[in-house]
This record gives C-alpha cells, structure tokens and sequence, in this order.
C-alpha cells in the first residue's frame, strides 16, 4: 500500500510538471505567434492568441506581457475600445507594479469619457482613481472630468459643486473675502492666475472668472505708453532712490498698468518691493504683495508698521479711494518717504495738482521737497484704439 502511494504521487508530480511546462509552452508558442502576426500587420489573428495567453490566467512571464500588447493593439491598432477596457482591467486586477495599475486606471476612465463617451461609467472610473495614489493636480484633473461629465449628463447642480470643490481646495481666500485666487502652471514659466467669484443668485450660483498672465500682463514701461517724454519721465522715475511717486486717475483709467509695470522694473533692479494692496489685480514674482481687509485705521496701521520694519527699499500704497484714512496712509508715507523710501501712491484724482493738493491737505508737514514725480492719466481713443494719455509733474 505504501509502495502505491508513492508511485501514484510520483505520477501525480510528474503529471503536474508535465502539464505546467506544457501551459508554458503552449503559451510561448501563442505570444510569439501573436508577436508574428503583429509584424505582419495582422492584428486581430494577434490578439486571438493573446486573449489565449490572458484567459489560461497562469502566473507565467507572458501572460501580463500579452494584457499589455493586447491593450494596445485593442486601442491604438484596431480601434476596439470596449476590448481594450477589458485588457487594462485585466491589468488593474494582476500587475504587481503600482505605477502600472494606475496607468491602466487612468485609460479606462478616459476611453470611457473621450471615446466611448459613456459619462456615466466615466464618473465611476474617475471616482474609482480618486480611491488611488494621486497628486494634488492629478486629484484636480480627476474632478474637473467629473464635473464635466455631470454637466453633459445634464447634471449641472452636481457639475457645479464639483468645480466649486476644486476651486476652494486649489485656490486662496482674496482680500475682499468674496474672491478666491487660483494658480495654473501650465509650464515653468507660463503660470495662468484666475480670481474667481462665486454670488448665489434665485436662479442658482453665478461665477466670474478673470484671467491674467503676469509675463504677458505685466507690460515694459515702452508698451504702456507711445509718447518719448512719458516714457524719459517714468525712466527718470526708476533712477529715484526716495521720495514720494503719486499716480493718479479715475477709476478705470489704467493706474494699475502703470505702477504695476514700474514696480515690476524696480524689482528688476534687484530692489526689495512691498505693496499693501487693498485687493491685488494679480500676484508678481519676486514682490511682496499684502491685502488688506477693510478700511479700519489700525488694520492699516498695524500692517504698514510691519511693512516698515522690514526695511524695504519701495513700498506702494494701492488702496483705492483711501476714504476715512486718508490721514493715516498719507501720514504713514511721508515718514517713510521722509527716512530714505521711496514710497508710490495710487489716487483717484483728475490732475496732478488735485494728487499733490489732496496729499498736502491730509499731512501736516511741508512736503514739497520729498514729491519726486506726479502722472496723472485718462483713457483717450485713438485710430480706433484706445490708449493711457499722461499728464506729468516732475520734480
């Protein structure tokens, strides 16, 4: 009896060895058959010996190697979207390597989406990848696909929410605490800012988005103004190391162009550049920009002590009207001026005299010697187009 049972388990051995090298070879012989027909251009006779490869579901070296081929002959070669979802399942469900479960993740949700345009599913697929190792700006991409899918569900509540979602978690609270600010890099040195704002209306929400790239957006002083004497001025401008610059004009007028162009060409020279805004337009590299919220004295206060300190070289005051703490700002950049800064001041006013005259009325000290150079500028149509018209006052 013990002899018999080690010869039928001698048998047994031999049996499964003899099967295992027969899969083996079995499948060998199918992957390179599918690798020939492959060459020759004949890509469903491939795949038919692919799937027999993937269906025997052993753990030898072609079987992930046939799901890899298979998927994209499925895709790229004959187009059959629906197999090749089933590849990168297969995939999904028996590689071993992380990167590539996530690959094939990623190209289903997609051929749903963009090929087969199952919006339903592809929501599914994207929610599934969300579950997976991802970035912040992967995780972002993922949403925005969600979002887009609902919205041509015709789920525009659910699409909405979504982007709203993304929105808040990439974006920074602005000034106004209404506005959010958000960063595309869309390479080193293409950056897209968007300041959006989202108001709830009867009707549902209403989001506005303003766009701006600082490297196209920020122009040289020779694009802002045609005119070769504004240009020398504003030139003469860059050379100050103190004093006081007041840019002036009504709302809507450009005032932000400007100084933000010459703040721009400060920094260039390797100046230390703050501004206490009460809400940035858009965010320059390389300048320190601060909101701040409200119009309360000791906000301001507090915030251009601290500005101050730091001892920078500029510092510019862009707080729109400065209604109610005209005295406050205009005190706190004469002694500033006064000690060796050069400080810019935006003003809504319509002339050079009525900037320097609002100045002079809210300081209580001479301050004639410390002005350093005056614009004043209006929108005016010409040929067609429109362009900043400078008056000037220099010292």
């Amino acid at each position: 009896m013990d002899l018999f049972i080690k010869m039928n388990g001698k048998v047994l051995l031999i049996l499964f060895f003899v099967s295992i090298v027969g899969c083996s070879s079995q499948e060998s012989a199918d992957f390179k058959q599918a690798q020939k027909s492959i060459s020759e251009g004949h890509f469903r006779i491939a795949l038919d010996h692919l799937d027999r490869v993937i269906k025997r579901n052993s753990s030898s070296k072609y079987t992930l190697e046939a799901g890899r081929e298979a998927s994209r002959i499925s895709f790229f070669e004959i187009k059959d979207f629906n197999k090749a979802i089933k590849y990168h399942h297969f995939l999904v469900l028996n590689s071993t390597d992380e990167k590539e479960r996530l690959e094939s993740q990623k190209q289903i949700a997609s051929i749903y989406f963009n090929d087969l345009q199952n919006y339903q599913q592809a929501i599914i697929e994207y929610s599934r990848l969300l579950q997976m190792p991802h970035t912040d700006l992967e995780e972002s991409q993922y949403r925005i696909n969600i979002a887009r899918a609902h919205y041509y569900l015709n789920n525009f509540f659910q699409s909405a929410s979504e982007i709203d979602e993304v929105l808040i978690k990439n974006s920074t609270v602005a000034s106004d605490g209404a506005s959010r600010r958000l960063y595309m890099h869309r390479g080193e040195e293409d950056v897209l800012q968007v300041k959006y704002q989202k108001i709830e209306t009867v009707t549902g929400p209403r989001v506005t988005l303003r766009l701006w790239q600082p490297e196209k957006d920020v122009l040289p002083l020779e694009k802002i103004t045609g005119d070769k004497k504004v240009l020398e001025a504003f030139q003469g401008w860059l050379k100050k190391k103190n004093g006081l610059l007041l840019v002036s004009g009504s709302t809507g007028s450009g005032k932000t162009t400007t100084v933000y162009s010459l703040l721009n060409e400060y920094k260039n020279q390797g100046l230390v550049v703050f501004t206490i805004e009460d809400s940035a337009e858009f965010v320059i590299e390389g300048i320190s920009q601060i909101e701040i919220k409200g119009r309360a004295q000791t906000h301001f206060e507090e915030t251009f002590d601290k500005v101050y300190s730091s001892d920078p070289d500029v510092i510019c005051l862009g707080l729109g009207s400065y209604f109610g703490i005209e005295e406050k700002v205009f005190g706190a950049a004469y002694k500033a001026a006064s000690t060796g800064h050069l400080i810019i001041i935006q003003m809504d006013q319509p002339s050079c005299k009525d900037a320097v005259e609002t100045f002079k009325k809210f300081v209580k000290y001479p301050c004639d010697h410390l002005i350093a150079g005056v614009s004043c500028q209006k929108l005016v149509e010409d040929n067609g187009k429109v362009k900043a018209a400078y008056e000037l006052l220099n010292k």
